[in-house]
């Protein structure tokens, strides 16, 4: 599964006190907006939503605490940022799991698998992500990044639907039904304490494909 990308704990090699030549080089390098989305990624899944600041980011960066409003100017539009390549990276992954086969129900099982383990290689990504900084953020290219992958989805469950005698449900309930399924799991698995269902002798992935599985070929008898 492909990860996101880390920033470097080092920090820049520019990284200097006050306003001398080494912070100025560091901001005129033409990277620094994409640096700041991945030092502030990478301090979300450290510390949570909460932890970060723009403060932190620009230390990471070792760039002045000024630099990073030149590109954001405010938390939430760092956070916004965050989450919009998040969902690019979701929408890969989804894409990846569901390209394993061109059967529509398989598409959708294998879908439903890459969503969860999505969620639990980025759990704190994947909070803030559906949580409600995001859903409260006007930020146009969040919401496109947030439908593409929700269109995946739609797609998938589409050609389900197509196929002739597969299911009588529509489009709409099977939609939502997947969606509610896959997301539900992926909450259960990164929120609750210990195991939550009685299936210890099951590794997560395991148990999450079962679960799925058992769901898409319920549709059929639908």
């Amino acid at each position: 599964m492909p990860r996101m990308k880390r920033p470097s704990k080092s920090g820049a090699k520019t990284r200097q006190s006050g306003s001398g030549r080494g912070a100025k080089a560091s901001y005129h390098h033409g990277d620094l907006r994409p640096a700041l989305v991945s030092a502030a990624a990478g301090l979300l899944e450290d510390a949570g939503s909460g932890g970060v600041s723009l403060r932190e980011v620009a230390r990471r960066c070792g760039v002045s605490q000024a630099a990073p409003y030149r590109h954001f100017a405010s938390r939430e539009a760092l956070l916004a940022a965050v989450a919009t390549e998040a969902f690019r990276e979701f929408a890969r992954v989804l894409s990846a799991h569901a390209d394993e086969t061109p059967d529509p129900l398989a598409r959708l099982k294998a879908l439903g698998r890459g969503y969860v383990a999505f969620a639990m290689e980025h759990p704190e990504t994947f909070r803030l992500m559906f949580g409600p900084e995001c859903a409260q953020a006007a930020d146009d290219e969040l919401k496109q990044a947030a439908h593409a992958s929700y269109a995946l989805l739609a797609d998938t469950v589409a050609a389900c639907v197509a196929d002739p005698g597969r299911s009588s449900l529509d489009r709409a309930t099977m939609t939502i039904g997947s969606w509610a399924l896959m997301h539900g799991l992926a909450r259960l698995t990164i929120d609750m304490p210990g195991d939550p269902i009685d299936l210890a002798d099951m590794d997560p992935a395991t148990r999450v494909a079962r679960v799925i599985d058992a769901f898409v070929d319920g549709l059929l008898r639908l």
